[in-house]
Order: C-alpha cells, then sequence, then structure tokens
C-alpha cells in the first residue's frame, strides 16, 4: 500500500528523486520479504514430506523433481501440442491413431485347432483357492476398464463371492470356452514417448481392461506357467517373464562367457537382433500351435483361442475417444496379464532351434535376442552368427514378424592391444548390421574393451541430479529425516549401482570411482561435507562399498538360480564350482511334500548385537501367540570335535526330550534343516502334525525356497500324511524350549559350547547380508527417532569430526 501511494505521488512529481528512492527501496524490500516467503513456504512444504515415503503422492513429486517433463501436467501439455498440430477433423485424427497403433489391414482369423494330447492337469475345474490367490494378486495401483470394477474392489470380496465366482467361471466359462466381450474390451489411452519430440508416431498405448477379465487371466497364467515350468518345457535361456529369472542372468552369461577370457590378440563377437513390434505382430497360429506343441488339454486351448479372438478397443487421445472398433487378430492384447506368457509360447520354437547351433551363446527375453560367439577364427565366429540371424530370421517371418536390420547391433569385444583382421560382415535380409563401438543390452552398457567407463559416467550424472535433488528437499538442516534421505539414496541410485556394475569388468581404479559416487550420496543424504573422512564415514555404518555390493548380488543371484530348473542350468552352463557342490548336496522338495509344509515368513533386521530390541519382541510375540501350544517342537544342533559330525535334539512343548540323533552335514545351516526334517518325519509316523521353533534362518529359508540337503530329503521320504509348520524364533535370547533343545544337543557332543557364529557363513538374502556388513563395523549409534533433523545433523557432524570449531577453522584459515 505503501509502495502504491508513492507510486501515485511519482506519477505526478516524475522528477522528484527522493520519491524514486523511497519507491526502490520498498521494492527491493518486497522482493526480500517474497523471497523470505518463498524460502519458508518450501521449507514448511519439505518437513510436510518427512515420514511420507509409503505414500504415492510423495514419490510422485519427487519424481517429478528429478524429470519435470514427466509430470501428468507436461505430459497432457505434450498431447494437447500432438492434437493441435494434426491438420484433419477429430474423426479423421481418431482414424489416423487407429491405423498407426492397430494396423489397417485384418489378417485372416487363425483356424487351427486342437490336435495335442489330453491334460487333465490343466483342463481341471477352476478351483476357488486358485481364485482367491489370484484376487490376492491383484495390483491395488492398477486402472479400472470400462466397467469401472478395480483391483480393490476384488482384493475385498468375501469368501461367498468367490465362491460364487469360482461357480461362474467354471459353469458359464471354463467349460465352455467363452469369455464375456466385456472381459476383451481395452479402453486404450496414449502418453508420449520419452525423448522424443511431440508427433503423432512419438506415443506409447496404454491399454486399460477389466480388472476381472484380469483376475481370470491371472488364474489361467499361473496354472499354465506353473505347468511349463514344473515339466522344464522352455529353453533354460528364455529369460523374459519366467519365475525365478530376470534380466541379470543374461548379464550372468555375458560375464562368464564375453567380457571374460578373450584371448590375447583375439575378440568376441556379441550381436543383438531387434523385432519390429513383435507383441502387436506375432501371429495367433504361432502362439496355438506352440500350445498344441505343449498338449495344454482342450479347455486350456479354447480359452486361449477365445481370448486371442474377437477383441475390441476404443482409442483416443486427450477428451477425444472413437467408438468402439474390432482390433486386427494379429499379435497378443496389449496390457493383459497372459500377453508375454503367450509371446514365450510363440517364441519357444525358436529357442530350441538355436539350442541346436553351435559355437554360439544365446538368451532370449521377450522380444530382445542377443546372441554370441566366442570361439574360434574371426571368421569362424561371423559363420556362426550369420547362421544363427538365418535361423531367427526364417523363423519370425513364419511367425508374422520381421527382424529390423536398421535397429540390429554388433560389436566385438577385445583387448588393449588388438588389430582388426577387418570389418565384420552380418546381414539381415541383404541389409548389412552395423558394428558398434558401445551397445546397451537389456539396461547394461557394454563397451568394446569391456571397460566399463560409459556407465560410471552415465551413473556420475545420475548421482549429482539425485544429490542436487536431495539437497532441495533436505538441506538447511531442514526437510526429510536421514532415515528418509537414505531411503531415497538407495531406491533411486544405488539400484542403479546394484543393477549392471556387478556384471562389468571392475579393476581398482573403476572400483574407486564407484565408492567414491557411493560416499557422495551418503554424505548428501546425512548432511555431511565432501571432506568427511572414509575411514569415519565406514564406521556410521550407513553404507556398504561397491565391493561388498557386488558379492551380495552376485551370492543372491546364485541363490535364487539354485531354486528352479532354468537356474540351475545357467548355472552349470557358466561352470559356478560352488553352485556345481550346492546342486550336488542338495535337492528340490517334491510337491507333495511341500503341499504339507508351512513356513511362516522370517523378519529382517535381528542382528543379535545391534538389534536387541527387535529379538525380544519377537520373543514376546511368539510367546502370547503360542505359549500354549501343544504341538510345539524346538528343534537346535551342536557340533561335535570331529569337522562336519553333528548332534540334533528336540523337546515338546513341556521341555520334554522327544528325539536325538547325529549325522554327517557339511555346515551348521544344512544340519539344522537336516535337524528339522527329522522332527517332522517322526511327528508324521506318529500320527500328528507338529509346530517347529528353530533359531536358524538359513534353514528356514532354505524349506521356503524349496532347496534342501539331499539327506533331509531322504529323511522326509515320498510324502507326509500331516501339517507342519516351521517358525524361526531367536536364538538364544530366553525361549525356555529353545534354551533347553540347545543344552541337550550340546549334551549329546559331551557338552560342546554354543556354536560359534563365524562357522555360519554371512546370509545369502541380499539386504541382510548388506545390513550384516554394515552393522559389524558400525562404532557410532544412529541419532534417537526424537531428535529434530537439525540435531541429526549436528551429531553426525560431531561423530566425524566436522562439526564446525575454532580449532577446525584454525586448521583451514
Amino acid at each position: 500500500e505503501a509502495r502504491h501511494g508513492l507510486l501515485k505521488r511519482w506519477r505526478r512529481q516524475r522528477h522528484n528523486r527522493t520519491l524514486k528512492k523511497r519507491i526502490a527501496q520498498l521494492t527491493l524490500q518486497a522482493q526480500d520479504y517474497a523471497t523470505q516467503l518463498s524460502t519458508q513456504n518450501w521449507h514448511q512444504f519439505c518437513d510436510s514430506l518427512r515420514g511420507t515415503l509409503s505414500t504415492s503422492k510423495t514419490w510422485a513429486i519427487l519424481r517429478s523433481l528429478l524429470h519435470p517433463e514427466a509430470t501428468k501436467a507436461s505430459t497432457n501439455r505434450t498431447l494437447q501440442a500432438i492434437a493441435h498440430q494434426f491438420t484433419g477433423t477429430d474423426q479423421e485424427l481418431l482414424e489416423t491413431l487407429r491405423t498407426q497403433y492397430f494396423g489397417a489391414r485384418q489378417p485372416v482369423t487363425s483356424t487351427t485347432t486342437y490336435t495335442g494330447r489330453t491334460n487333465p492337469e490343466l483342463d481341471a475345474p477352476i478351483t476357488y483357492e486358485e481364485v482367491f490367490a489370484a484376487a490376492r494378486a491383484c495390483s491395488r495401483s492398477s486402472a479400472p476398464g470400462a466397467d469401472k470394477i478395480t483391483n480393490a474392489m476384488l482384493r475385498n470380496l468375501s469368501n461367498d463371492s468367490l465362491q460364487a465366482l469360482t461357480q461362474y467361471i467354471n459353469d458359464e466359462l471354463w467349460t465352455q470356452g467363452k469369455i464375456p466381450p466385456q472381459w476383451k474390451h481395452a479402453e486404450v489411452i496414449l502418453i508420449p514417448k520419452p525423448n522424443k519430440p511431440p508427433s503423432l508416431s512419438a506415443l506409447r498405448p496404454i491399454s486399460l481392461t477389466s480388472c476381472l477379465g484380469k483376475l481370470y487371466e491371472r488364474i489361467i497364467q499361473t496354472r499354465l506357467q506353473n505347468y511349463i515350468e514344473d515339466h522344464n518345457l522352455f529353453s533354460p535361456f528364455m529369460l523374459g517373464f519366467r519365475p525365478g529369472l530376470s534380466t541379470q542372468d543374461a548379464f550372468l552369461l555375458l560375464k562368464h562367457e564375453v567380457l571374460t577370457g578373450i584371448p590375447t590378440g583375439g575378440e568376441h563377437l556379441l550381436l543383438t537382433l531387434d523385432i519390429m513390434g513383435a507383441f502387436d505382430n506375432i501371429s495367433h497360429s504361432a502362439i496355438l500351435e506352440g500350445l498344441n506343441q505343449l498338449h495344454c488339454g482342450s479347455h486350456m486351448f479354447q480359452y486361449i483361442s477365445a481370448f486371442l479372438t474377437a477383441r475390441t478397443a476404443t482409442i483416443g487421445i486427450g477428451s477425444t475417444r472413437s467408438s468402439p472398433f474390432q482390433t486386427p487378430e494379429k499379435g497378443t492384447p496389449q496390457g493383459a496379464v497372459l500377453s508375454p506368457l503367450l509371446f514365450n509360447i510363440g517364441m519357444a520354437p525358436l529357442a530350441h532351434k538355436l539350442s541346436t547351433l553351435s559355437d554360439i551363446g544365446y538368451t532370449i527375453y521377450a522380444d530382445d535376442i542377443t546372441i554370441w560367439s566366442t570361439r574360434g577364427s574371426l571368421a569362424a565366429k561371423e559363420e556362426a552368427l550369420q547362421t544363427a540371424i538365418t535361423v531367427v530370421e526364417n523363423f519370425v517371418q513364419g511367425c508374422g514378424m520381421q527382424c529390423a536390420p536398421g535397429k540390429s547391433e554388433v560389436i566385438r569385444i577385445h583387448g588393449p592391444r588388438y588389430r582388426s583382421p577387418g570389418p565384420i560382415m552380418l546381414e539381415i535380409h541383404n541389409h548389412p548390421i552395423e558394428e558398434k563401438s558401445l551397445i546397451r543390452v537389456l539396461g547394461l552398457w557394454i563397451q568394446h574393451d569391456g571397460k566399463p567407463t560409459h556407465t560410471i559416467a552415465t551413473l556420475r550424472t545420475s548421482v549429482a541430479n539425485i544429490a542436487r535433488m536431495i539437497r532441495r528437499i533436505a538441506g538447511h538442516r531442514k526437510g526429510m529425516r536421514e532415515d528418509d534421505t537414505i531411503r531415497l539414496v538407495n531406491a533411486l541410485a544405488m539400484s542403479r549401482i546394484q543393477y549392471g556394475l556387478p556384471y562389468q569388468n571392475i579393476n581398482r581404479t573403476a572400483e574407486n570411482k564407484i565408492d567414491i559416487l557411493i560416499r557422495t550420496l551418503f554424505k548428501t543424504a546425512l548432511g555431511l561435507p565432501m571432506c568427511t573422512s572414509t575411514t569415519r564415514l565406514l564406521a556410521l555404518g550407513v553404507h556398504n562399498t561397491f565391493a561388498e555390493i557386488q558379492d551380495a548380488v552376485l551370492n543372491a543371484q546364485q541363490t535364487r538360480l539354485l531354486t528352479t530348473s532354468a537356474g540351475r542350468a545357467i548355472l552349470s552352463r557358466i561352470g559356478d564350482p560352488q553352485a556345481t557342490k550346492t546342486m550336488a548336496m542338495t535337492g528340490t522338495l517334491p510337491n507333495v511334500i511341500r503341499s504339507h509344509l508351512y513356513m511362516d515368513p522370517v523378519p529382517r533386521h535381528m542382528n543379535h548385537e545391534t538389534q536387541a530390541p527387535r529379538r525380544q519382541a519377537r520373543l514376546c510375540s511368539l510367546r502370547r501367540k503360542y505359549g500354549q501350544d501343544t504341538s510345539a517342537m524346538y528343534v537346535d544342533v551342536a557340533s561335535y570335535a570331529e569337522p562336519h559330525r553333528y548332534a540334533c535334539a528336540a523337546v515338546n512343548h513341556a521341555n520334554t526330550p522327544y528325539l536325538g540323533a547325529s549325522f554327517t552335514a557339511p555346515d551348521p545351516a544344512a544340519a539344522e534343516a537336516i535337524a528339522i526334517a527329522i522332527t517332522i518325519k517322526m511327528s508324521d509316523n506318529q500320527h500328528h502334525g507338529t509346530h517347529i521353533f528353530t533359531d536358524s534362518q538359513a534353514a528356514c529359508r532354505a524349506y521356503t525356497s524349496g532347496r534342501v540337503p539331499r539327506t533331509a530329503l531322504r529323511v522326509l521320504g515320498g510324502h507326509l500324511e500331516y501339517d507342519h509348520v516351521i517358525t524361526w524364533v531367536p536364538g538364544h535370547a530366553g525361549l525356555g524350549g529353545n534354551i533347553r533343545a540347545d543344552a541337550l544337543a550340546r549334551d549329546y557332543t559331551n557338552r560342546a559350547g554354543h556354536t560359534d557364529s563365524t562357522l555360519y557363513p554371512l546370509s545369502t538374502h541380499f539386504s541382510t547380508r548388506l545390513e550384516t556388513l554394515r552393522l559389524n563395523r558400525r562404532l557410532y549409534p544412529p541419532p534417537h527417532k526424537k531428535l529434530s533433523p537439525a540435531d541429526s545433523y549436528q551429531l553426525r557432524r560431531i561423530q566425524t569430526l566436522t562439526f564446525p570449531n575454532l580449532h577446525h577453522l584454525h586448521r583451514i584459515h
């Protein structure tokens, strides 16, 4: 108001310099106040984010800070710009979109009929348990289709409603091979592709289909997927959309077969083939013929045939939408739960064809085909790859697809003193495949020299952006707390480090660069200066080094691969001696046994030194819940003086000895698993189930994964009659049954001491292993949860000797 009054006076006295100065002062004061108010509002907003990382809204805000162009508002503006660029009418725009994303040609409907054998297992009626499991697996964040039935509704259906739904599916759909038209309708929305100029061809279609239809698909997908995996009907090198397999398994093969063992003066060739619009163009006859080869059963065949045909959709951009139209009968439906599995079924014969070729290795991840050759001369490798290209080219053409030579790439990986004998001559459709010095395989950058230089440079940019974002929301001792910023670092940055770098050729220099990036992130998260001592930062116990991360990633991957037959085939191919030894000592629990075993989840963060309160709380909970359980059995083992010899003991709920035995085992974890098997079998033979309590997390996880010592398999035999439960308890923490079993087992071994914890290997569970390593070197405690962010910041500075003080400032100045 004062400035407004002065402006009115100045208009009448434009040559009054005093008024001008006063107005300028008021303007400057207003600007300072606006800046102060803006800063205050930002700090209040950052404070409001504290403790809200469990909400999707907070993550949306954080993503918008990292990528402002990916916000919903920015997406809508891009769509409006694309619509305004189109010169025709709305109907012409919709017709153009329909042609662009569904094609103008209508292929002939497939006439493939079922010619396989009968399959009572897959053709059995849908059970209530399958419907219940599918309903519980529904994601709450999925958008509904045109019927507006949400997954939240399906997850909250009563048992009676699920029973009625099961009966409806069996009576009206499954036995008759029908699917309601509403379940085959898709509402297609379009979103801009990132880093592409706005145009109609730079949009990505997203299909919103009925959640009820996806529930039915999930039931079929689970049944068919389990059948395929149980009978090993897919090649182990088909890695996409399969349980227990991931892109990192392709990296493991590349690490062992391509990136290492390069001969002096020689090279390894790596080829990536791109299939144009594979999911949209694979023929239905290829999928149905693949089902015939699997002998999937008539009901399963009829369902998938009905699922692929007579589908409808609407498409639009912004608020403009088309009327329903019938989609072309080719490809797999976009957005469907069943589509990835159907695509794998269509591609399965290609994997078997490639497996017959010598001198090549390959992986197939959906439509990404990677082939390599490492044996013989350059000409021999070229010939091997060209043969594989011809096989792929002929197969995909027969399935209605086509390879894209412009997007396919080849790279030669060689040592530092390599002399090229000439260019690589590979072609598709008489079009040459371009040789590159840098390619990307499933997100992993591979250089011609086998070094991770480009990956680290890309990571350095990401780290800088993430650190800048953390300083914005947690700087000036405001905003998020330390545990929130550490969680951000782990989610946004450490996940990128853990994904591909463990499979690169990392020398000491590269490892130091990665460790510097990790320390930069955690110093930023803790509010510490970049000059903080590395030794003291490690003593805080908040982060892991890259060497620890790499070791944990590879160990967790090995454990995961051991749980599936395809994973074990991958480990056998790379010749992992430890994996081969583990496979020889362990076996898979038969389904007839697993159906009678129930494993309670093993809790995390239960370190006996640093998390004693959590262990005590777990103990109190178990006492309240199972204190009067008459079926309880407490099992423990102790080691003899001789190596690999153990004694086990079990006591019942009254602390009365139930059994004792001695046996050999490779390690204490295997001994615990064998002791559990002995207790289960003895209880089953006495015609009752039992609730087993053990203090071995490794044994619990072994039974959860289904891979147990072969001695335990022999003890369990071919079947069980009763149900048995396995629960983990904190060892030597005061639970009477556990203490009694431990003392009894030690008594069998002439009063041996407690089993040395160092005999137990580090956990193969990824996060548990890293947490154990962090906590083992922690010297300084974390800030108390009641401390403010500013006080936590000061505490961390005191712990790392970076707190500003006269002595420290004197050394600087």
